[in-house]
Order: structure tokens, then C-alpha cells, then sequence
């Protein structure tokens, strides 16, 4: 809310003034943009091949912004991660449980302990909400004779994707 105030003086037809102070208020809208419901399973790779990454654009989670009066500025993706629970996956070659390590608002990686090699890597392309999965070691599997045995992190939402709607003005 932006304030202002006005001084107002009135002068009448037979010499006489009356003063006031007239306050503004100025009423700024800000953007919204709120999620839907989301009906898939999520992204899945195959280990069987560690070239082939999933993709998925995300950005239809959610509704189209709504920027107000001032228009459109544009919308932007970012990725959160849950570091306070484990995942659940081990590296399969180290033996050692993959922790969650958020590089950058558009990156977050499966890494083998917290400084080991990068099991996985979840990014975001900021601009257009596509998300991606490269799975780059392999992960023990609870089902040992079943090549594709799923398996996912432990918690729901760990990696989470924001939208942040901005408007003409910069709100």
C-alpha cells in the first residue's frame, strides 16, 4: 500500500476558507498464480540406461498467472529440496546412503554422502518449468532379482518446484 496526503484549501464566495488533508491510499495488486492437481505417478528413469533422462514440463501444475492491473511481467521456476529427511536410496556402487544437495535454485543433486559423486541430478529450467531427471550411478534395490525394481525417495515432496509470478511493475 502506498500512502500519500493531499492539503486541500476551500475558499468561499463571501471570503471565508476551509482547510482539510485529503490521505490516498494506493492499492498496488500483486500476481497470483495458484497449483492444480497433479494426476501422474511422476518422473521415472530407467538405470537400465543412464543416457536417457526423463523430462517433463511441470509448469502445467500450475494455473496461468494472474498478474492484476499492472500486466504481465512473467513466471519463474525454482526447485526446493527437504534436506532434514533421508532419501532412502543408497549408491549402489559406494554402498553409501545419497543425500539431497540443493546447488542452485534450478539444481538439486543425489549425491553419495554429501560431498561424494552425483548419484542423480533434478534440474529446472527456470523459464519454461521443464524438469528433468539424469540418473548417472546406479541405486541398490530392495528386490535384488528384479531388474526393474522401483524405487523412490523416501518422503513425498523432498524436491519440490516452485512458480513465482511477477507483474509489469516488478511485484
Amino acid at each position: 500500500i502506498l500512502q500519500d496526503s493531499v492539503s486541500l484549501t476551500v475558499n468561499g464566495n463571501l471570503g471565508t476558507t476551509a482547510s482539510a488533508t485529503l490521505k490516498v491510499d494506493i492499492h498496488d495488486d500483486g500476481p497470483t498464480i495458484a497449483t492444480k492437481t497433479w494426476d501422474q505417478s511422476g518422473l521415472t528413469v530407467d538405470e537400465t540406461d543412464l543416457t536417457t533422462n526423463a523430462t517433463l514440463s511441470l509448469s502445467t501444475l500450475f494455473n496461468a498467472a494472474n498478474y492484476g492491473a499492472d500486466g504481465a511481467g512473467g513466471t519463474t521456476y525454482a526447485l526446493n529440496v527437504n534436506t532434514s529427511a533421508a532419501t532412502g536410496l543408497v549408491d549402489e556402487a559406494t554402498g553409501t546412503a545419497v543425500v539431497l544437495v540443493k546447488v542452485s535454485d534450478s539444481l538439486v543433486e543425489g549425491r553419495a554422502g554429501a560431498t561424494g559423486p552425483v548419484v542423480f541430478s533434478v534440474s529446472v529450467d527456470t523459464a519454461s518449468g521443464n524438469v528433468v531427471v539424469d540418473q548417472v550411478r546406479a541405486i541398490q534395490h530392495p528386490v535384488t532379482t528384479n531388474p526393474d525394481d522401483a524405487k523412490s525417495l523416501a518422503v513425498a515432496n523432498q524436491i519440490s518446484l516452485t512458480a513465482t509470478a511477477t507483474d509489469k511493475d516488478g511485484d
